[in-house]
């Protein structure tokens, strides 16, 4: 399990990726697949106005036979 966490800013441009983990290449991995999201995500909000956030969610590799 890795932890992700990236910056959103007001124009809905990812930045600032980073992983925190036991496991070096699934870090790496999961930095590069949040670095590939195509398009814009929607900024966050305050009064109404676009907002810079930051945004965390732990991701887990599970392996099929």
């Amino acid at each position: 399990q890795t932890l992700i966490t990236f910056i959103v800013d007001e124009n809905g441009i990812i930045s600032q990726v980073f992983a925190t983990g036991k496991n070096d290449s699934f870090n790496t991995l999961a930095i590069n697949a949040i670095k590939k999201i195509k398009g814009k995500w929607n900024p966050a909000k305050v009064n109404g106005n676009p907002v810079k956030s930051r945004f965390r969610f732990p991701m887990t590799m599970n392996f099929m036979n």
